[in-house]
């Protein structure tokens, strides 16, 4: 499919308003760039509220889709629940994942680790089918795929719930899959050197197509560094009193 295409199958979706132009700042690079909401009455239908996107790219298209996409993707992960749910302790049973898989907290982040451990294997959650690398369907507690407030009375297994790991894209081939998990295994790269301390490479031959736009940035006193970790982008801005640094990954 080709990018206008691909705009329109997001458009036809129908849970999303016609998405709005960025105001251009004076002193700020002219990239394009995009906010796209919610329908309001998809909103009040589901109890659900501030659901966005916002995209940036040189090409239009291209950042349309972005806020379209990153906007359907957050709607994904706020996830309204009927009435018929799975509701229950873990209790070793068979074709449950055992919660305590996903708590990553050293003994140094909780005080009684242990405790923790065992108080994550005896409370009740929702639980949700998801597939594993295998095609096999499995069930996890709900509360680490959606972001819905539904979960605000369930004992939280993690304290962050953020959207890592999840991608949108169509039902017909692998892009989501693959999208979601590179993000993983690029923010867990980086956040690891970061911890480790680990010294990183500057990437320094880059394509005359990303030279041109890091020279565009220098123009508004921008400095982007770009590393090799899977690739961290560190944009500093600096004048005479404050430096900023921006992370990207």
């Amino acid at each position: 499919m080709s990018l206008d295409e691909d705009l329109i199958s997001l458009n036809d979706i129908g849970l999303t308003n016609p998405v709005e132009e960025m105001v251009l700042i004076t002193d700020e690079p002219k990239i394009p760039g995009y906010f796209c909401f919610l329908k309001k009455d998809i909103e009040d239908s589901l109890k659900i509220n501030d659901i966005f996107g916002q995209g940036f790219d040189t090409n239009r298209t291209k950042a349309k889709i972005k806020s379209l996409g990153e906007c359907l993707e957050r709607f994904c992960l706020e996830k309204h629940f009927g009435n018929n749910l799975t509701v229950r302790k873990y209790d070793f049973q068979p074709g449950f994942l055992d919660p305590v898989l996903f708590c990553c907290y050293s003994e140094e982040q909780i005080e009684d680790r242990v405790s923790f451990i065992e108080r994550v294997r005896k409370e009740k959650y929702i639980w949700w089918p998801v597939k594993d690398l295998n095609e096999k369907t499995i069930m996890i507690p709900a509360q680490l795929v959606f972001l819905s407030s539904e979960f605000n009375e369930e004992f939280p297994i993690r304290q962050e719930r953020i959207s890592t790991g999840a991608a949108l894209g169509p039902f017909d081939n692998k892009h989501a899959f693959s999208a979601g998990f590179l993000e993983v295994v690029e923010r867990d790269a980086c956040i690891s050197a970061y911890l480790t301390k680990r010294r990183i490479r500057k990437i320094v031959n880059l394509p005359d197509e990303i030279k041109r736009l890091v020279e565009y940035f220098q123009r508004y006193q921008l400095e982007p560094n770009i590393f090799d970790v899977l690739v961290l982008v560190l944009l500093l801005i600096q004048d005479h009193v404050h430096l900023l640094i921006i992370v990207g990954l």
